[in-house]
């Protein structure tokens, strides 16, 4: 779909005056008062690809089957969206099929996690029931002990460099300097400590995982609900734990609560006992950057759609930030 039929698909909700349209950077979110409608932008990335019907219909689908993992409640159907002649329309009984949606509970805006950390609002008994959440998934999710792939590695942290031409053109002179230094660091963490990934995968550390745990992935409502995994890429959802948990600590960190991310990592460890050597605390770091990375990416992302999003500028420099930070603290705790 485009711009202009996505526009034109509101009108059916004319008379809903909650009615919103978020645009993320990789999809269109409908918000009417009952429920959510996320159609998938028709693009394509070095990672990502929804550039034809049937690719978008199939995401939508493996989308509703792994979300209902930890959404059951919350992830409903994949529908198609109809033209009929001028008019868009989802579910209809007639007309040619030009998209699919993937239709979704509404969830309570004012629980969403970022929004409450924002506030103040978040304590430390939400954390401990996200952690026992998380752990659960983890021990039932299905282990994967594929050999580890160091090249698939560097390729999967190295995509951060499509960034750089944007940002030359901004002249975010201070991010492209760290995007080229961590590149090169990630390049020889992997050369020194590929091994210990490695043993991690064949000793179960590798699983069917989230993919993208963060706080705006969560709403703390009862029962706590996390969605929106990763449904593009099985590459990027089959992770190591550490993986996995890194992603929020980084988050945490981001929004300056390191104490519920650190939190969340002496709970879960104590539950899944998955952080027990100098290595596996090393890998943690990297995971840390790595994560902070894909955050930058994000950011970038959206700014290549629009230059103008402050937001962004602003968050790209909060991460840049992040960025450095875990970088020095892998070169201290790993001697590179």
């Amino acid at each position: 779909m485009t711009n202009v039929q996505i526009n034109s698909l509101l009108q059916q909700w004319s008379e809903d005056t909650q009615v919103q349209l978020i645009h993320t950077h990789i999809s269109w979110v409908i918000l009417t008062k009952a429920f959510a409608f996320k159609v998938k932008k028709p693009l394509s990335f070095s990672f990502l690809d929804y550039s034809t019907l049937a690719v978008r219909k199939h995401y939508c689908e493996q989308e509703l089957y792994l979300n209902r993992r930890l959404a059951p409640d919350m992830y409903l159907d994949v529908l198609p969206i109809v033209q009929q002649g001028d008019q868009y329309l989802i579910n209809a009984n007639a007309g040619t099929v030009i998209d699919y949606t993937l239709k979704m509970n509404r969830m309570d805006d004012a629980k969403q996690m970022n929004r409450l950390l924002l506030s103040g609002g978040v304590t430390l008994n939400h954390i401990d029931r996200l952690v026992d959440q998380v752990v659960t998934f983890h021990r039932n999710a299905e282990v994967i002990r594929e050999d580890f792939d160091p090249k698939s590695w560097q390729r999967t942290f190295n995509d951060i460099a499509v960034m750089l031409p944007l940002f030359q053109k901004l002249k975010l002179n201070e991010s492209i300097s760290k995007i080229k230094e961590g590149i090169a660091l990630s390049d020889q963490f992997l050369k020194t400590y590929g091994h210990h990934f490695s043993w991690r995968q064949q000793n179960g550390w590798v699983i069917d995982g989230h993919g993208d745990l963060h706080a705006k992935n969560i709403f703390l409502t009862s029962p706590l609900v996390i969605f929106d995994c990763i449904e593009f890429s099985k590459e990027l959802r089959v992770l190591d734990v550490l993986n996995e948990i890194a992603f929020f600590c980084m988050d945490m960190d981001a929004f300056d609560r390191t104490d519920l991310g650190n939190r969340f990592l002496q709970r879960f460890t104590s539950s899944i006992p998955c952080l027990n050597s100098a290595l596996d605390r090393l890998l943690f770091i990297y995971f840390k950057l790595y994560r902070s990375n894909i955050r930058l990416k994000v950011n970038g992302l959206r700014l290549v759609q629009n230059e103008n999003d402050t937001n962004c500028l602003n968050q790209i420099r909060r991460y840049t930030h992040l960025f450095s930070t875990y970088m020095g603290q892998l070169r201290y705790a790993g001697g590179l």
